[in-house]
């Protein structure tokens, strides 16, 4: 039921004089019931006592809520209200802070003779809301038992607010039917919830304005959210993003295509708001949503802990919704951690050119729709390049996503080819890309996990290996690079620093000794100083050598240098950096002896 068609049941209701039942809205959290209600009230010029049910454990509860509500009102008697509070304030001040507390508790304490007193002399030109139901820890249909006596009894107009949805009594259908005659299902037109949320005080420039309105009215109709929490708080972010844009005078600013980032704003406040995902979960939604996809189709939820499965929903009913990006790092900041980024939000929107946007792009950036043309064609033109072998991957997550990802939409009849010829087709891809496009070893959340197809196993298999040789020769070379570098000074000792992350890997190989021991010849001292420092950390591990066996022959061949070197030289500085740097090659080999 629309506002419109509630509204004129409300009034409806409120004109009876005597009521025998109570009316209800009913509608999921933060829809706006509670702001419906009261507008709608308020307008009519109907009095009423508000009284929300949150926490309720007991009708003693429920009654101390009621009587501290009647103290802001004056249908009952200004003069008795007043006696009374200034009675209780009299108590208040004899008792002690412990014994003290609310008018209700202290109510409680004197006694139900004058709560009852107030509580039965409600005026009949008073409207009771009881909101929250669903918040009371107390059992619905005890609940609702109460509010009938006012009623039967008292032949007050009672509206209850709830969101049934959230709670399942089994006694409660039956206490229901005494005491509401009609549920009202509270639900917002599209465009009543955007004129709501695109308030005056946003400040949007003109020329975007109704653009931005009419993009959220169709998100709305797309993704059904009903928290106007939820929806004002992405607006809000949305229009913190334009202005900021504004502020700094970026080209982009004013330009239509800033409305699609009410996408990801609004995407990022349901997960974040509605469906309780944390920060860091959400955070993986900045990269590749088509992983994730590939994550939550190939497990079952009974697999998944409670966050990866809301993580799931999340993706399954937000996400593959929109062809509009989500991988928004500015927005995820913003929504999620509430920092707002102008140097971040200007690295997004330089890669945000849609104009640039190459079809088989959608295969590895854009969230999955079968249904759409351009994805279609970009499934089309990619496929092609892979037989072609024309398409270039990066690292070895990358590529075996996009085979995992053909291959499931092939089988499932999504894309039309044939299965077995795409299979040996793509396995000549794979190693073909690995040699010639130097594809590198990234860690995936799939590669090393067992899929239930053979296939996909088999290519796991040939990717790991083959990718993983060839990121070791190239982490090989990059540590020696940066050894050298160190030595020569160029980055102070920063390289060494550097160093430290790869200590246990090996990269002293013999080839690269004699250029190690000429650049170690032609350093400063300080530069020496420092190498000596690094070298003898990183051997100093008592079962180092268990890592870095692969080195103890190089390492002999570079004692022998030395050794030539220092028979060679007088005493000097750096004739002593060279007999420390051989008394620390002399420790290295005893310890790969004793290791052995």
């Amino acid at each position: 039921m629309n506002t419109d068609e509630l509204k004129t049941v409300i009034k409806g209701y409120l004109s009876i004089t005597k009521p025998m039942y109570a009316t209800m809205i009913n509608g999921p959290w933060g829809c706006g019931k509670t702001t419906f209600i009261k507008e709608l009230l308020e307008e009519e010029k109907q009095k009423y006592l508000y009284i929300s049910l949150y926490g309720v454990s007991s009708t003693s509860d429920i009654e101390n809520k009621v009587f501290t509500s009647i103290s802001s009102i004056d249908g009952v008697s200004n003069d008795e209200v007043s006696s009374v509070g200034k009675f209780i304030g009299g108590i208040t001040n004899l008792l002690s802070d412990t014994n003290g507390g609310s008018v209700g508790a202290i109510a409680t304490t004197l006694g139900g003779t004058i709560k009852s007193r107030f509580i039965n002399g409600i005026s009949k030109d008073y409207c009771l809301i009881f909101d929250d139901l669903e918040r009371s820890t107390l059992s619905k249909s005890d609940v609702l038992a109460y509010i009938n006596s006012f009623i039967e009894q008292q032949k007050l107009n009672v509206v209850i607010l709830c969101a049934e949805d959230t709670f399942d009594e089994p006694k409660y259908k039956k206490e229901k039917e005494k005491t509401v005659l009609f549920t009202n299902n509270f639900i917002r037109k599209e465009e009543s919830i955007v004129e709501i949320a695109f308030s005056d005080e946003l400040n949007l420039p003109v020329d975007i304005l109704e653009g931005s309105k009419i993009e959220l009215i169709r998100l709305l109709k797309n993704i059904p959210c009903s928290n106007l929490r939820t929806i004002n708080y992405a607006i809000n972010c949305y229009s913190r993003l334009v202005r900021i844009l504004e502020e700094n005078k970026h080209e982009l600013k004013g330009e239509e295509c800033l409305i699609n980032l009410i996408f990801p704003c609004f995407a990022y406040a349901i997960g974040y708001k509605d469906m309780g995902l944390d920060s860091s979960t959400l955070e993986a939604f900045t990269t590749d949503t088509t992983s994730l996809y590939m994550k939550y189709s190939k497990k079952d939820k009974e697999e998944l802990d409670e966050q990866t499965i809301n993580a799931k929903i999340f993706y399954e009913t937000v996400v593959t919704k929109e062809h509009n990006q989500i991988d928004f790092l500015v927005v995820y900041k913003l929504v999620c951690l509430g920092h707002l980024d102008y140097s971040v939000f200007k690295k997004d929107l330089t890669r945000w050119d849609k104009s640039d946007v190459i079809l088989e792009n959608f295969v590895l950036s854009f969230p999955i729709n079968v249904r759409d043309q351009v994805f279609q064609e970009g499934l089309e033109n990619t496929l092609n390049k892979i037989i072609n072998k024309e398409f270039i991957v990066g690292n070895s997550g990358e590529l075996y996503k996009l085979v995992s990802y053909f291959h499931y939409f092939i089988k499932t009849g999504a894309f039309n080819y044939e299965l077995e010829m795409f299979e040996n087709e793509v396995t000549e891809y794979v190693n073909y890309s690995i040699e010639n496009y130097g594809c590198t070893n990234e860690y995936d959340p799939f590669i090393n996990s067992r899929d239930s197809e053979p296939f996909l196993n088999k290519i796991s298999e040939i990717i790991t290996a083959k990718t993983t040789h060839a990121t070791n020769i190239n982490l090989v070379e990059e540590c020696q690079h940066i050894l050298i570098k160190g030595l020569e000074g160029t980055d102070g000792d920063n390289s060494f620093k550097n160093l430290y992350n790869n200590s246990i890997f090996p990269f002293i190989t013999e080839p690269f000794v004699d250029i190690l021991f000429e650049s170690y010849i032609c350093a400063d001292n300080n530069m020496k100083s420092s190498f000596m420092s690094y070298f003898r950390n990183r051997y100093q591990s008592t079962n180092i050598m268990d890592f870095l066996g692969d080195e103890v022959e190089p390492l002999k061949k570079l004692s022998d240098l030395i050794d030539t070197k220092l028979k060679n030289s007088s005493p000097s500085l750096s004739h002593y950096h060279l007999k420390q740097f051989k008394a620390a090659l002399v420790s290295i080999n005893n310890k790969s002896i004793n290791n052995n």
